[in-house]
């Protein structure tokens, strides 16, 4: 399949890390090294993913290599991990704590806000195909952001092929976090469904909103956002379903996509 017109393949992390021998399948150096570092903005299992594969391994290999220190009660290392993990990941790669705190601060941030995440992240097809190292926003596990602000276009819940949702930490096999664990398609091939004018203005608003979180908190007012944040994001459902009043196609031939609506055309002003 042949990349969107104008778009040009980046290249992939193979030619940005490099890959160690690793004995028994998993770190076993006082240090690992500190490349790939987590990036701005980052799900702490979108750099587990990336880390895993750069030291030629798959995500659940390496991440049950980590269990005695991330603890076997542990399922989503993107909503708790224990403090002595963040601090195990800083003495193994010589990077601070601080940077790995970041990977959950935010999300946490939102959380005050009564923004909770999704099961599994969405992605944007575009971003991936734009970034030479892809990873997955903690954005794009948090309700109700739902459009990709830079390309325009509904963020896409599942794999185009197999139908399967996002998954970062499943698979023995190595694999790119772009690859789908469940078939292996390219999900950076997936077709993003292009947003309407008035969808990217309300995303924009709930963007505003969640960037002055800390003010709102020192305010007081967050039970006044979080319901101006409910607002917008039953606005977004039904805009991603009612496209110049008729019905639009169901995503990616997602049966629950979008969540329920009223019945009747919706409308969202601002």
């Amino acid at each position: 399949m042949a990349w969107p017109e104008g778009e040009v393949m980046r290249p992939e992390p193979a030619d940005r890390f490099p890959v160690e021998p690793l004995e028994r399948g998993r770190p076993e150096a006082d240090r690992w090294a500190a490349e790939p570092a987590p990036l701005d903005g980052e799900l702490l299992s979108s750099w587990l993913n990336r880390y895993a594969w750069a030291n030629a391994m798959g995500p659940d290999a390496f991440l049950r290599g980590l269990r005695p220190v991330l603890g076997r009660n542990v399922t989503d290392p993107d909503s708790a991990v224990p403090a002595r993990f963040l601090e195990f990941l800083a003495r193994q790669t010589g990077l601070p704590v601080a940077r790995f705190t970041l990977l959950q601060s935010g999300a946490h941030a939102w959380a005050s806000l009564g923004m909770e995440m999704r099961p599994a992240p969405y992605f944007c097809p575009g971003c991936w195909r734009a970034e030479p190292a892809p990873y997955v926003r903690w954005g794009w596990r948090m309700t109700p952001l739902q459009i990709c602000s830079e390309h325009g276009s509904w963020l896409c819940r599942r794999c185009p092929n197999c139908r399967a949702p996002l998954s970062l930490l499943q698979g023995v096999s190595r694999r790119h976090l772009w690859e789908c664990a469940a078939c292996r398609h390219d999900l950076r091939r997936a077709k993003a469904l292009p947003a309407l004018p008035v969808a990217i203005l309300g995303q924009g608003l709930v963007h505003d909103i969640l960037d002055q979180a800390d003010a709102i908190a020192r305010e007081g007012i967050g039970k006044e956002a979080f319901r101006v944040l409910s607002d917008l994001d039953a606005g977004l459902n039904a805009l991603a379903v009612w496209r110049g009043g008729r019905p639009a196609r169901r995503w990616s031939g997602d049966p629950d996509w979008p969540p329920s609506m009223a019945p009747g055309a919706p409308s969202m002003t601002f």
